[in-house]
């Protein structure tokens, strides 16, 4: 007989984000709270050049599990290539690795 808690359900309802995925390197700030933020991010694109998004406005961001990984999930927006666009920061801090996911439209 096996018990789960509720968070431990939510682990194994989590989809994968559908988009492209790249790898990033992500400047973030630490205030006194505890929380981090993002406020720069680096990736490649698929021209092998490197990008940078400034001024980044986090909409909201949430813990997630994948696959039983835990993440943590940033929604942002931010001009990128002259256009506003809404995407996603994952922070995995078993490896301490982002992932910007740019969502499927």
């Amino acid at each position: 007989m096996a018990f789960l808690y509720e968070n431990e359900v939510e682990r194994h309802c989590e989809q994968k984000i559908t988009g492209t995925y790249l790898a990033a390197a992500v400047d973030c700030w630490f205030p006194s709270t505890g929380k981090f933020y993002p406020r720069m991010i680096k990736y490649q694109d698929e021209n092998q050049m490197i990008q940078c998004i400034k001024d980044i406005q986090v909409l909201y961001s949430e813990q997630k599990y994948y696959a039983g990984v835990q993440a943590r999930k940033f929604q942002c927006q931010a001009v990128v290539d002259g256009w506003k666009k809404e995407f996603i920061l994952l922070f995995f801090p078993e490896d301490g690795t982002w992932n910007l996911i740019f969502p499927s439209t």
